[in-house]
């Protein structure tokens, strides 16, 4: 929502998300219950209110949820998205060894290229590259000019797409 005030507009989706979560249940509406669980996802991950290391954490047991309910043959957007989603929070993460959290980033952003591709999502394809650009490029473990240089050709690769003209912000 983009009236009103962002931290009210986000604490009133997980109310509607949680009250969603009431019909559609995990074993009735597995897909559905999978949707939501991303959504609940999205809205910690940008929530205003709490602890921002609490919210990242809730973040990534709603994304954790909606894979394991939501096998990528059976919606694989979703699926992929979900993924995507789950390596942004992994990357913001403040609790566990960073490290590993990056680590855990690339994972879940390279898991979701399986079924984001530039020809069926290109923008979320070109999101995702941009993602593993900066993920290597904070990356830990290896050789530091190794991961630079794997940081750059996600980058070129999210520039395919981000033109300046068309997307002047995202270039």
């Amino acid at each position: 929502r983009i009236e009103g005030n962002r931290s009210d507009n986000l604490e009133q989706a997980i109310v509607h998300f949680k009250n969603a979560l009431e019909v559609y249940n995990q074993e009735d509406f597995p897909r559905l219950w999978a949707v939501v669980q991303n959504g609940l996802g999205i809205a910690y991950r940008n929530r205003i209110l709490g602890e921002v290391s609490d919210n990242i954490e809730s973040s990534i047991k709603y994304y954790e949820s909606a894979i394991e309910i939501n096998p990528p043959v059976t919606l694989p957007r979703n699926w992929a998205v979900t993924q995507n989603n789950l390596g942004n929070a992994y990357f913001q993460r403040i609790k566990g060894d960073y490290a590993e959290n990056l680590e855990k980033a690339i994972y879940h952003h390279t898991m979701s290229l399986e079924y984001c591709t530039k020809e069926t999502l290109p923008r979320e394809w070109s999101q995702i590259q941009n993602s593993l650009g900066n993920a290597f490029n904070e990356r830990i473990f290896g050789s530091k000019a190794d991961n630079v240089e794997e940081a750059i050709k996600y980058y070129h690769k999210a520039l395919e797409l981000r033109k300046h003209s068309d997307f002047p912000n995202e270039w």
